[in-house]
């Protein structure tokens, strides 16, 4: 049985139903340099109704998947009307985690992430010119460098042809802050980003995403807003169905917070809604 047949068959399942469905598929990474593609694996969440529809690629922590990764984020997408394609770049590479180390390389993951993008314009029930990011911590840099200009062009992607925007939730954004800090670098953002900064979070500071919003080329394309007494990981409540409360991960606090959670959920909302 071909990957071809595969896709198509599963693609015609998802398409004659009228409830919410979900998919493991797998893509090619983006190519860069003529190295080798790899085998990325997802899975795709349709809204009910019949499409096509706006997409979301969602972009995990690097720990690996999290509830709110795979169930809580992707039902609210499907609740708004947007498919969300949450891919796995760790279990992909049987890697277990990326907290603390960096084993993947940044080029090979943003293959992984422009990758899920041309996969989504071929799905005939996406609509191509409407597919977004979102992404937590680690994820969150993806996010940020996926919308620069520098990448695309690396990629040889056009702006017109990329992702229509994105949201990064309590990124990493020590990386692009620190080229900024150097003065090697002024980041230029194709298209509209929102960070999603937790107040007290400890693990990834929001004065790191402060330089970035700063440094970036005039007028800004990626605006932030602070989610007050909130701690990195606050729309994480439970992990494999197990509630979850404050607590230590790698020397840093990680809390769910309800209220915070909401006034995200209303932010995603509404960047979402000023795209279409």
């Amino acid at each position: 049985m071909t990957a071809r047949w595969v896709f198509g068959f599963a693609l015609a399942f998802l398409c004659a139903c009228t409830t919410t469905q979900s998919s493991r598929l797998s893509y090619d990474n983006a190519p860069l340099n003529q190295q080798p593609s790899r085998k990325i694996w997802g899975d795709l969440k349709l809204p009910g109704g019949t499409g096509p529809f706006p997409a979301v690629v969602v972009l995990q922590p690097c720990g690996g998947m999290s509830d709110n990764v795979t169930i809580d984020w992707p039902n609210y997408l499907n609740e708004l009307g947007h498919a969300a394609f949450i891919i796995d770049i760790l279990a992909s590479r049987s890697v277990r985690s990326e907290c603390g180390t960096q084993t993947i390389p940044l080029d090979e993951r943003m293959r992984d992430v422009y990758g899920a993008l041309l996969f989504l314009k071929q799905h005939a029930a996406i609509d191509p010119q409407r597919i977004h990011m979102i992404g937590f911590s680690w994820g969150g840099e993806h996010v940020l460098e996926a919308l620069r200009e520098r990448q695309l062009a690396q990629f040889g992607l056009r702006p017109s042809a990329a992702f229509k925007g994105g949201v990064a939730v309590y990124p990493e954004c020590k990386g692009i802050a620190g080229g900024i800090t150097r003065g090697n670098i002024t980041p230029v953002f194709y298209a509209p980003g929102l960070i999603l900064g937790a107040e007290l979070d400890d693990w990834t500071p929001i004065e790191h995403c402060r330089t970035i919003l700063s440094g970036q080329r005039q007028p800004p394309a990626v605006s932030m807003e602070i989610m007050p007494g909130a701690h990195h990981g606050f729309d994480q409540f439970t992990n494999r169905g197990n509630f979850l409360s404050a607590r230590k991960e790698l020397g840093h606090t990680l809390a769910p917070n309800r209220a915070a959670t909401n006034t995200a959920r209303a932010l995603v909302k509404e960047f979402l809604s000023k795209q279409e």
